[in-house]
């Protein structure tokens, strides 16, 4: 993101957003108290404003043309963009999807507000939301580009000045974020 933000004309991330969960708001905590956050519509999408536009765990919601479409708007626009996933193609993220995911949504289901009897219901007596939250994020894994995908993606999209740079970063908490940058140099 810093790298990114660097090759920015303005401090705003433009963020598209094609997946609910864990999105740009889990970056607010990271970034200077400076940087707007704006949120892109996606239906008609053109890049209108300067700054980073970003894809927080949502590239790989997109199928590969409509992604490549997206990206070479941007990149069309001159602005700079970054694509990060916090999941990643390894057998571990599987395992904990499978494992660690549903757990913990048993044991939080009382504590998200607002409180809901119909989740301790379809949490606890009928396991629906473990479950669905589960094989749901287990899908999504194997819906990820990994470096070498997003290399694909991105060769075709030939704009003069513009390098991609994709490739997996440590995370510091044992696993590897997904990310792809693209700029004008």
């Amino acid at each position: 993101m810093e790298r990114g933000l660097g090759h920015a004309e303005a401090p705003v991330l433009h963020n598209l957003d094609f997946a609910p969960g864990a999105g740009v708001e889990t970056l607010r905590p990271y970034l200077d108290a400076d940087i707007e956050i704006c949120k892109v519509e996606t239906e008609a999408f053109e890049p209108a404003g300067r700054g980073l536009y970003t894809f927080v765990n949502s590239l790989h919601a997109l199928p590969p043309e409509k992604a490549r479409a997206y990206l070479r708007k941007i990149a069309e626009s001159g602005n700079p963009v970054v694509a990060v996933e916090g999941n990643n193609d390894n057998w571990w993220q599987a395992v904990g999807m499978l494992i660690f995911v549903p757990l913990s949504v048993l044991l939080s289901a009382p504590f998200v507000r607002p409180f809901r009897f119909s989740r301790l219901l379809f949490s606890w007596l009928l396991p629906i939301l473990p479950v669905v939250t589960s094989v749901d994020g287990a899908l999504a894994l194997f819906k990820l580009y990994n470096p070498s995908d997003l290399d694909e993606l991105t060769a075709a999209i030939d704009v003069p000045g513009y390098r991609w740079e994709a490739g997996k970063r440590n995370n510091g908490r044992g696993g590897a974020i997904i990310y792809l940058l693209g700029y004008r140099e």
